[in-house]
This record gives C-alpha cells, sequence and structure tokens, in this order.
C-alpha cells in the first residue's frame, strides 16, 4: 500500500484557504488529495474516541463533519485553521468538539415524537404507507416552527428532494450534501445538513432518528 505524504504546513494553508473560497475546491485534484489527508490523518484517533464514547462512527462520519464545519459561516473555520502555526493540529483540536456535538444527534430517539405533530386526522390508521407527499407536508408543518420564516420554501423543496432521494448508504457523502446545497443555496450547508439527519436520521440508530420513518 502508498503510503500518503503529510502536506506541508504551506499546503495546508494553501488547501484550506482554497476550500474557505470555495466548496468546489474538493472537486479538484488538491481537493482530492485533501480529502486523502483527512482519511490518513485525522480519523484515527477520533474513532478510537467516539468507540470509548459507546457509539462509534467510522471514518466517512469523522471526514463528512470535519467538512461540513470547515465549510460552515463561510468557510470561517477553514479560514482560521489556515492561520494556525500547525493547521492540522488545529483541526484535530476542533474535531474533539465536532466529534462531541454528533452525540446529540445520536442519542435522542423519536418516542413521543406524535406529540409534535399537527393535524393527526391527516394521517392513515392503516398499515398501508403514507404517501411521500403527505410525509413531506407533515415533515414541513413540524420544522416550519424552528425555520426562519423567508426559509420556508426552501425548506420545503429540500424536503422533497430527500424525501425522493433516500439515503443509499449507511454514512453520509460529501456529495450528497453537496448536491442538496445546489439544490437548495438560500440554506447554508449547517443548515441543509440538520434538516438531512432529522429526515433521514442519524447513525448508528437511523430507524429510531428519522422524521420521516416515524412519519
Amino acid at each position: 500500500m502508498a503510503t500518503v505524504e503529510r502536506f506541508t504546513p504551506w499546503r495546508q494553508r494553501h488547501a484550506l484557504i482554497a476550500l474557505a473560497e470555495h466548496v468546489k475546491f474538493l472537486d479538484t485534484p488538491e481537493g482530492f488529495a485533501f480529502i486523502e489527508q483527512l482519511h490518513t490523518f485525522h480519523t484515527r484517533s477520533m474513532v478510537k474516541l467516539s468507540h470509548s464514547w459507546g457509539w462509534p462512527l467510522d471514518k466517512e462520519e469523522i471526514v463528512n463533519t470535519t467538512i461540513e464545519h470547515l465549510c460552515r459561516d463561510g468557510g470561517k473555520v477553514a479560514e482560521l485553521a489556515s492561520q494556525a502555526a500547525d493547521p492540522w493540529a488545529y483541526i484535530g483540536k476542533c474535531q474533539v468538539g465536532w466529534v462531541r456535538e454528533q452525540w446529540g444527534t445520536k442519542a435522542v430517539r423519536l418516542d413521543g415524537f406524535e406529540e409534535w405533530l399537527p393535524a393527526p386526522a391527516m394521517y392513515h390508521t392503516s398499515e398501508e404507507l403514507t404517501p411521500l407527499g403527505e410525509v413531506v407536508d407533515a415533515s414541513f408543518q413540524v420544522l416550519a416552527e424552528f425555520t426562519p420564516l423567508d426559509l420556508h420554501p426552501a425548506l420545503l423543496r429540500l424536503l422533497g428532494w430527500l424525501a425522493a432521494n433516500p439515503i443509499q448508504r449507511l454514512s453520509y457523502e460529501v456529495d450528497e450534501k453537496q448536491a442538496m446545497h445546489r439544490f437548495c443555496p438560500e440554506m447554508t450547508i449547517g443548515q441543509v445538513t440538520a434538516v438531512m439527519k432529522i429526515t433521514w436520521g442519524a447513525r448508528p440508530r437511523q430507524a429510531e432518528t428519522s422524521t420521516m420513518r416515524a412519519l
């Protein structure tokens, strides 16, 4: 197996600045090399840490979480990391907090979720699955209460996209988040990711944390 050479501090900064400028950097050859750096140098300790906390994450989730946070608020964290004396060490320290945040989405079951739902008459009482259109409408009614009014049209579009494109793999892929963000550019990548986790559910308890499954 070929050994992955660690980026020099200069190359680390260059990659982080490019990522802060635009997420499309990840689609370039240097962007792929940057993702490879994350896989090689930023996942092992975080995977072990998540196991020690009792809710194991895989390498893909660690990388996706890292990129998601680096790109938040217009790439603010990526820019801050690029200014650090040791950018890779800066990211490593941040990752501990980012990984810990995952606990909130992985520990919450949807027991009693029906108490949040308006207009219960709209739901089927038979064993038949609820039509996707009704699931989207019901999901919107739940999430709209926690979403700024100006983002309601984008939220509805995003929910329709999520319903029509159910997750195919156990780990969330960066390109899936990017596709959703391109579909709803009015929302930040953090907002898109939050809606995705609520509707699709989060590992390792997707069935218990998915609002669309509950509906």
